[in-house]
């Protein structure tokens, strides 16, 4: 917005613009500070401006001549490794393409992309937010959610935020993220020991995809004990052949994957779509 301004613009005008301080005027104002300096620790040279006439209030503004780069002026091969990391991923809304030519290396389209990523509006706050150590406030299945984010991964086709929610960790997929993310003060989530991502990597089942829903299926001989102590599996039942358990299932596709993978000693009992579901899939694997 600066950038675009052909003129400073105060605390309020930026605040009134943006839309992004809500409606409580201290907060609002906190926020405001955190942000200008989060920005000039990043490097953008934001000036003041007192002008004539506004009885003393601050402007705020970033010089084109400040802010851009100078020319890299790199050398042939230089450019070269340039255009081939770039072209090793691609992001779906072009960044990359963006990000390429500003740095002076052309187009990465037809350069031999191995990789295509989603790219999500939410990926740079939350990018920012697991760097910063900053707590992040959204709304996520209709619930408002804080969390202290750990960790940005994309598995199986998904963008996942790996967040701490009071003594839980969770997995959050960042595409159901709804509406605007808001987050706190840097370096107040508290640093912690191991592999955030370790939450990713423990059952395929629980890696979000899809709406929850818990299902019932029925597991028979010496296969019941050794499911029941899979996560998010609770014994319903227990029957002289076997245990009904109650499975959490949010990723149906590895759902579908461990119910063929037990062959007879599993039926999906309930509930009857997502038998139905399974019934339809297997006809079609058969055929």
């Amino acid at each position: 917005m600066l950038l675009r301004e052909s003129r400073p613009l105060t605390r309020a005008q930026i605040m009134e613009r943006t839309g992004a301080y809500g409606d409580d005027p201290e907060r609002g104002r906190a926020t405001f500070e955190r942000d200008k300096r989060a920005l000039r620790e990043l490097g953008v040279p934001i000036s003041t401006v007192i002008a004539e006439g506004d009885e003393g209030a601050t402007r705020y503004t970033v010089e084109t001549d400040d802010y851009d780069l100078p020319p890299l002026a790199l050398e042939p091969d230089e450019h070269l490794a340039l255009v081939m990391a770039a072209a090793m991923v691609d992001l779906d809304r072009r960044w990359d393409d963006v990000a390429l030519r500003k740095l002076g290396g052309g187009e990465v389209a037809g350069a031999g992309v191995r990789a295509a990523l989603p790219a999500l509006d939410a990926l740079p706050t939350l990018q920012h937010a697991v760097a910063a150590r900053a707590p992040a406030r959204f709304a996520y299945r209709d619930k408002p959610r804080e969390v202290a984010p750990r960790a940005l991964v994309f598995r199986s086709g998904r963008w996942y935020l790996v967040a701490d929610e009071g003594e839980a960790r969770k997995t959050f997929r960042v595409d159901r993220i709804q509406g605007a993310i808001e987050l706190g003060d840097d370096q107040t989530v508290p640093e912690v020991d191991g592999d955030p991502v370790e939450a990713l990597t423990v059952d395929p089942m629980q890696l979000e995809r899809d709406d929850e829903v818990t299902a019932q299926v029925l597991v028979e001989g010496h296969h019941a004990e050794r499911e029941s102590r899979r996560a998010g599996v609770e014994v319903v039942e227990r029957r002289p052949d076997g245990c009904v358990l109650g499975v959490r299932v949010i990723n149906r596709d590895a759902f579908r994957t461990w119910v063929l993978g037990l062959g007879a000693a599993a039926e999906v009992l309930d509930p009857p779509e997502l038998r139905a579901e399974v019934v339809a899939w297997l006809e079609e694997l058969v055929r």
